[in-house]
């Protein structure tokens, strides 16, 4: 039997709009999301239903999942995030992250995780180095401290992607 990739895509949303228009998911809920308790509740929700789907999917045969919620002005995750088990690379570039989403160093499976150009200072390097099936972590474009740099590099045993030193991105409007 031939495996399957399964790719859940929330980059753009299409609630409410005719056939073939697509928004940012932000743009789709009043006040945006990440923007109050109220939003988070929604987004948590929203996240529980899709680990369900999900999960169902893969238990069905389904050996690949692929979570992609860039470019949605999120500031963290949802607690439902850990529910995910079977989720293997997440992109989350483009949000508005300060900090690193901790609810992914429990997700077994996860193998690829992009957070870049988000405004991340610091990571768990010590959790994410007990990831055993951790392959990549994009952080380029972030303000890391430049003891994250030093600290991980001895530590990992997957790809780190960072910029050069002193380069990130603009913080986004």
């Amino acid at each position: 039997m031939l495996g399957t990739h399964v790719c859940v895509q929330y980059t753009m949303c299409t609630l409410g709009a005719p056939i073939g228009v697509q928004f940012p998911l932000w743009t789709c809920f009043p006040g945006g999301i990440g923007r109050g308790a109220y939003m988070e509740k929604i987004m948590g929700e929203a996240v529980a239903r899709v680990a369900r789907k999900v999960n169902e999917t893969v238990e069905n045969g389904a050996d690949s999942l692929e979570l992609n919620l860039e470019g949605n002005y999120l500031h963290r995750l949802p607690e439902e995030m850990r529910t995910l088990l079977h989720l293997k690379v997440i992109n989350l570039s483009r949000n508005k992250f300060r900090h690193f989403p901790e609810q992914l160093t429990t997700l077994k499976t996860l193998e690829t995780i992009n957070l870049e150009e988000n405004e991340i200072t610091d990571v768990p390097v010590e959790k994410l180095s007990s990831m055993e099936s951790l392959q990549s972590v994009n952080l380029k474009s972030n303000p890391l401290n430049e003891e994250v740099q030093v600290i991980a590099r001895p530590l990992i045993k997957f790809d780190l992607l960072v910029s050069p030193k002193g380069a990130h991105a603009a913080p986004q409007a």
